[in-house]
């Protein structure tokens, strides 16, 4: 019999689902911070001495609790697979997690999603929407030119699950694209690739960087003042992968230089962004409360990827988006 800790919610959502799973006990997660097994509920120190096989780390459990329900899973010996909802792994429980002999695996349900996010804030940039509706307010018939993507060379920060799909989708519009990502290995249909080591000398050819990568040592205030002096005059800047990346204030710098002409940021340095931050009255970015996952066929893609590496899980087959623990 295998142990599965699962959010409450998650666990109502999908009762159905687990109907046909012999030899797999649902460990309840709740929102007041015990354990259901079954009829009994668990609470306090004796919920650590549960032995944890597996564990559902979906969006569902409460943000409060979410320190205690990723405690019991680094606590536990008996843990063996770890299903997250996220893609990045830089929170610091995922590098204790590493430390143990598990299958962990990350996910790519939210790719979808922010590949289209991405696409879509450019559109309306390019597009110079919010002239269209400044217009149509004022009842006023007029023409004026917009940029065409076509014409944009993109750089993508990043190609796994997430800068791959950003890449496809803007091929789709005939950009040119070129990557970012840990080996410079030449990919078809790819314009140029490089390191991060080299995104310095391929940033004065794009008007397009987008973020898409993780948060390591190599990334982590990747985009500094010196980064942005090395941007084309007027580029385009897009982060949806984590706001350490970026040094804030030396965005705020590029952009009163022209260097960039326009930010969309999905995540920042502190999160919420406090209402007083400069970046909420610039006309120059458009701000997103780190939602460019929240896709409406997110949760389904989730529920798919989950069910399906449980089943890996319990048949002993291979894994979907299975991590190498070295690598975080």
């Amino acid at each position: 019999m295998k142990n599965l800790l699962i959010f409450e919610a998650s666990l109502e959502r999908l009762n159905t689902r687990f109907a046909s799973y012999d030899g797999l006990n649902l460990l309840a997660f709740t929102k007041d911070g015990t354990i259901r097994n079954g009829d009994v509920e668990i609470k306090g120190k004796a919920m650590f001495d549960l032995p944890i096989h597996a564990s559902w780390l979906s969006f569902e459990g409460p943000r409060e609790l979410l320190p205690t329900f990723c405690s019991l899973q680094v606590k536990s010996q008996a843990l063996e697979f770890v299903q997250t909802a996220s893609a990045g792994l830089d929170n610091v429980f995922f590098k204790q997690l590493a430390k143990k002999p598990i299958r962990l695996c990350n996910s790519d349900a939210q790719a979808l999603s922010i590949a289209e996010y991405v696409v879509s804030s450019l559109l309306f940039r390019l597009q110079r929407v919010d002239q269209r509706l400044a217009l149509q307010r004022n009842n006023e018939w007029k023409e004026f030119v917009f940029r065409e993507l076509a014409e944009c060379h993109c750089l993508v920060l990043g190609y796994g699950n997430i800068g791959s799909r950003i890449a496809d989708r803007l091929r789709a519009f005939e950009s040119k694209v070129s990557v970012i990502r840990r080996q410079a290995a030449e990919i078809e249909g790819i314009a140029k690739t490089g390191t991060v080591a080299d995104l310095p000398d391929m940033l004065g050819d794009v008007d397009v960087v987008i973020a898409a990568a993780a948060l390591n040592d190599d990334t982590d205030q990747l985009f500094d003042r010196a980064m942005f002096q090395r941007f084309k005059p007027g580029t385009i800047f897009i982060n949806i992968a984590r706001g350490s990346m970026v040094d804030e204030t030396a965005l705020s710098e590029a952009l009163d230089n022209g260097q960039v002409s326009y930010a969309v940021l999905d995540v920042f340095q502190q999160e919420p962004l406090p209402a007083e931050h400069r970046f909420w009255d610039d006309e120059r970015i458009l701000i997103s409360a780190h939602a460019s996952n929240a896709g409406s066929g997110r949760e389904r893609r989730g529920d798919e990827l989950f069910f399906e590496n449980l089943d890996n899980y319990l048949n002993g087959t291979k894994m979907r988006n299975l991590v190498d623990l070295a690598s975080i």
